[in-house]
């Protein structure tokens, strides 16, 4: 894939734009799996690599080839234990509950190179169509089952290697036993710890930075009127405490309505989709308290590839201190190829900028998913890519009045 964005806003002012303003480059990435079952059991592997080329700015890059081979999934799978109600997961794996808004991402800092858990999970089957599972987790830093001498930051929240153990884990419900009322509830804990970095002297002198120790609680919602319209609604509440003693509390909230159009293109309903998210941010007026909403294990581009790098200035991924109503068209033509259009505008409901302001900006995105062959060299083979584009307009929240922008286009192969 090749990646371009520029001026992107955030906190640090000046400069006013993050990663030193134009940025365009290529990102490798290759992946290998194998896997064996002896039935209950079965065992899951994969190694990856990734290594990019940087044609802007034209630097030294810090992820030239050959990169490190990293083994990011490495499980062992129990399944129908206890007369078939219980399945057992333990090793490196990849997690994604719900819309991915708490729990999707355990390694942000090496963007999507990889996104694995070191965890163990039990899965209860309730009944046929709910679930119940509870999870172990416990993320270092670093890799540890890695090949090569540049042991990455996977956790972290800056440019310096942090040294942040983010553990936890919890208990999260699925239950699909009325068609037209699915539902999620969810408790989770997470623990970070105390980590390194620098503070902002001239020259930055090292600092330890407090861990922070977090409950959330939460519901998610998918309520069905018919076939053409539908919703969705999440709320969650976290409290805790901070190392130094600072009191937590956060709050995330959102609703949305689904309207798949009746009329038919290619044999696929189009659909509008209009929603509201938001997230608490903390009070500057309040040094004792943290009223931020804490992503836990969901620092990625939730709805955006372009703003995550915004939070650069305050801790990288972390989405908070956001409301942000949006409209989205979609339409999905098969698996593989599917359109949409999205646009909104996003606010700060506290008024940390450096322009004084509330409002973040307006947001513009556009996707293409497209498939390109299959077949090729094997019968399971496929190829396929999409395209994407986006576009911030900053308002009053910033100091910088440049748009925005963040390209992509990507093509895979797998086989």
């Amino acid at each position: 894939r090749e990646e371009a964005f520029d001026e992107i806003p955030f906190l640090a002012d000046p400069p006013g734009i993050t990663r030193g303003g134009e940025n365009n480059y290529f990102r490798f990435r290759s992946r290998l799996w194998g896997s064996a079952a002896w039935d209950p059991v079965s065992v899951y592997g994969r190694l990856t690599s990734e290594f990019r080329h940087y044609l802007e700015p034209d630097t030294p890059s810090a992820w030239d080839w050959p990169d490190e081979i990293v083994v990011d999934q490495l499980y062992l799978n129990l399944k129908g234990l206890a007369d078939g109600a219980m399945d057992v997961r333990v090793g490196r794996q990849d997690m994604m509950f719900g819309a991915g808004r708490v729990l999707l991402e355990g390694t942000p800092k090496d963007g999507s190179r990889t996104i694995y858990f070191d965890a163990a999970r039990i899965t209860w089957h309730l009944n046929e169509k709910s679930t119940l599972d509870l999870l172990g987790i416990y993320n270092q830093a670093e890799s540890q089952l890695d090949i090569g001498p540049l042991d990455r930051d996977n956790t972290g929240f800056d440019k310096y290697s942090n040294d942040l153990t983010e553990s936890g884990g919890g208990l999260y419900a699925t239950f699909k036993d009325i068609p037209d009322l699915p539902a999620e509830c969810y408790y989770l804990f997470k623990d970070e710890s105390a980590w390194d970095s620098f503070d902002s002297g001239t020259p930055p002198l090292p600092e330890k930075r407090p861990g922070r120790q977090t409950h959330t609680l939460g519901t998610r919602l998918l309520p069905k009127l018919n076939d053409q319209i539908g919703f969705e609604f999440e709320g969650a509440v976290q409290f805790g405490e901070t190392d130094d003693d600072r009191d937590v509390s956060g709050y995330l909230g959102y609703g949305g309505a689904i309207w798949t159009l009746p009329v038919e293109l290619a044999k696929v309903r189009p659909s509008l989709t209009a929603g509201l998210y938001y997230l608490s941010g903390d009070d500057p007026n309040t040094a004792d308290e943290d009223e931020g909403w804490n992503p836990l294990w969901s620092r990625y581009p939730q709805f955006s590839e372009l703003y995550i790098y915004a939070f650069d200035a305050e801790k990288a991924g972390y989405w908070s201190n956001v409301l942000y109503p949006s409209l989205t068209a979609a339409i999905a033509f098969d698996k593989l190829h599917k359109l949409s259009l999205s646009a909104g505008v996003m606010y700060a409901p506290e008024e940390n900028g450096p322009g004084g302001g509330d409002r973040r900006g307006a947001l513009y995105t556009a996707r293409y998913d497209f498939p390109i062959a299959s077949g090729l060299l094997a019968a399971r083979d496929k190829m396929y890519g999409h395209l994407l584009a986006e576009v911030l307009d900053p308002g009053d929240y910033y100091r910088v009045d440049n748009a925005a922008y963040f390209l992509r286009w990507e093509l895979v192969y797998s086989f």
